[in-house]
Formats: structure tokens, sequence, C-alpha cells
């Protein structure tokens, strides 16, 4: 295939070491082939002109007792690394990734997540930390001054229900002209490509979702409208737990192979009117305009799924409070 992650033609998740199907996971033959009857998966990296090759993604396969241990552990060390429920509010993001293609199916947009605040705040730390979910942490953030539409093209198209990082955004002219294409992922309208056949055109498919960071968040407001954002604050972070975090972050594949192999047609349709509750309940009883609590409902009920009871409660209020600031 000329992607990973969720292949959805098949109905299945592709990583490097193993794929995922049904509840089961497989792995490769000795020429790193992965079988399903007669039908063989080999994962292919990108290759970028002026880049080389993009890293594979890789899952983690522990027990679901350890990971479900793992998971407890990291939305309360996060949480106190931060000095604030944001941490969980991307917890929430990445989780929904998992359904990202029902979440688009049934409401035609994803969020991007903004992670935004001044040098040495924890930016790059929390988005490596994301990446770690799909194994992919020793990977840098795409410096967005230095991308090209068709770069980041691609990588969207490649990573299937996995976050793309863009760093470094600011509000300069050779970024900001990315802007209106930026702006069209959020509802995946990609780019078109020309095709040697007479009149011929292709769209490139959008797979991914949107990781931003950088010290400014955008001026553009219909880009801003699009973001969820999550300010960090070098004076609220405590330093004395991120070495405790960093010895467990190789680990944080395992609790994506849990989510994906317990993932069921129920449970994504239950998150799914989770979303439609929240949003609905952040207009009527918030008043938020529908992009903003539509945004912050997905994030938000992708949380839910991870933790409820007072754990949720603390977190739901964190999240109406930051998205009353983001009005």
């Amino acid at each position: 295939p000329d992607h990973v992650g969720f292949l959805s033609e098949h109905g299945v998740w592709l990583f490097r070491n193993v794929l995922a199907t049904d509840g089961k996971i497989i792995t490769s033959d000795e020429d790193s082939v992965f079988w399903i009857g007669n039908t063989g998966f080999k994962p292919t990296p990108l290759s970028i002109s002026g880049e080389g090759q993009t890293a594979l993604p890789e899952l983690r396969i522990e027990t679901p007792e350890e990971a479900k241990i793992l998971l407890g552990f990291i939305v309360q060390k996060l949480k106190e690394n931060i000095g604030n429920h944001g941490s969980s509010l991307a917890l929430g993001w990445v989780k929904a990734l998992i359904y990202n293609k029902e979440i688009f199916s049934r409401f035609k947009f994803f969020p991007f997540l903004f992670l935004y605040g001044k040098f040495q705040c924890g930016k790059n730390t929390l988005a490596r930390l994301l990446l770690s979910f799909f194994g992919l942490g020793d990977t840098d953030g795409e410096n967005i001054s230095e991308s090209s539409q068709t770069g980041i093209s691609r990588k969207l198209a490649y990573y299937s229900s996995m976050l793309v990082w863009l760093d470094e955004y600011r509000n300069e002219q050779r970024i900001i002209k990315l802007n209106s294409y930026l702006r069209n992922v959020y509802n995946r309208m990609g780019a078109v490509k020309g095709i040697k056949s007479e009149f011929g055109t292709r769209n490139v498919p959008i797979r991914g979702a949107l990781l931003l960071s950088g010290e400014q968040l955008p001026s553009d407001p219909g880009l801003r409208s699009r973001c969820i954002p999550i300010m960090l604050r070098r004076d609220q972070r405590k330093d004395s737990v991120l070495q405790e975090i960093t010895a467990v972050s190789y680990r944080l594949s395992a609790i994506t192979s849990l989510w994906i192999q317990e993932k069921t047609p129920a449970k994504a349709e239950t998150l799914l009117q989770n979303i439609e509750s929240i949003k609905s309940k952040l207009q009527i009883d918030h008043k938020f305009d529908a992009r903003l609590a539509e945004n912050y409902a997905v994030a938000i009920a992708g949380f839910h799924s991870i933790a409820q009871g007072e754990e949720f409660n603390g977190f739901y209020e964190w999240a109406v409070s930051a998205a009353k600031c983001d009005q």
C-alpha cells in the first residue's frame, strides 16, 4: 500500500512490526510481509525529495493490564508535568485519531491540535510524546517554513489516522502562504495534481491529522478557528516528573495497540454520539459557536473514553474554561 496506519479499504492497521485486524495482532514473515489469507501487506517508507525516507510507525505489544496501568500513569504524570489539563486534551485528541475515519465520515472535519508558548516551554517534549503513541517518538517536527505543500500533502496521505507534526509556525509571509492549504486539510480538501493523460487530474487524499506548534497562534481567523490550542508555560511546568515520563515514553505505543484492539463499531458509535452530545451541551450551556464546540467536543469525547468520574469532571471544567478563552 501507499500508506501506513489505518488501511480503510481493508479494515486493518499496518505498522513496521505488526498488522492489527479484528482485535488480533499479526506478525510478519521473513520477508517482512503480513498475510491475511492470500493477501499480503508490506509497509513501505515514504520518500520525499530532499528529505530521504520517512520513519515507519510501530506498535509495542504489552498485556492489556500493563497498557491500562501505563495509561493511568501517563495521564497523571503529564498533567503534573504541564501543570494543567492541557495534556489530557491532547491525549483525548490522540485517542480520537483512532476513530479518525468514523469522525470524518459523520462530521466532515477533524480538528488540528496547536501547541504554543514561549521558547523552552515544553512544546517539543509534548509533541514527541504524542508521536510516541505511534512509535515515532524519535521523529522531529517538520519545520513549516522549510516545507512545501507537496511534502505536507504526501505525509498527510501517508500517515493514515496518525498525526503529522509541523513545527515553528509563525505569522510570516513564507509560512502564511500555506494557510489556505492548511485550512482545507480540516475538511480533507486535499491538493489536486495534474497527471500525464490529457486534461487529467487526481486528488491527493488526506488521511492524517495536523499537529502544529510554535510561539504564535495563527493570525488568520480561518486557520485559527480550526485549531484546538494548548498553551504551555515554563513557569507552570513541573520538571521533576519529566524523567519518569521519559523513562516510559518508549512504551506509549502499547496504549495505542490496546486502543486499536479494543475498537469496535459499537465503541465508535458511542464516541460519535458523545461528540454530538458534548457539542450540543457546549453550544446550549456556554453559547459556543458550532465550530468551536465541535472542535473541543472531539478531544473532550476522546478523553472521556479514557477517564471517567472525578478525573473527567475536573478535566471537563478546565476544558470549558479553556474554550471560553478561545472564543
